[in-house]
């Protein structure tokens, strides 16, 4: 008996047949770790901003 995959890859209801290919569990694993990697550098950008802006404008952090 064949193998069925029941997984699609897409966005928003948009499965396009070129991007089935890449259904598989070591591109989900990449995707989701680029994603936390996007989202740890923007968390660390906005700590440093909010740091900046603190000693520019003489702002305790107790403020913030």
């Amino acid at each position: 008996m064949p193998e069925v995959k029941l997984t699609n890859c897409g966005l928003c209801g948009i499965y396009p047949k070129w991007l089935q290919k890449r259904a598989t569990p070591h591109t989900f694993i990449m995707v989701y770790g680029f994603l936390g990697l996007v989202q740890a550098m923007a968390f660390i950008y906005m700590i440093v901003t909010l740091t900046t802006l603190e000693k520019r404008f003489k702002i305790p952090s107790q403020t913030t």
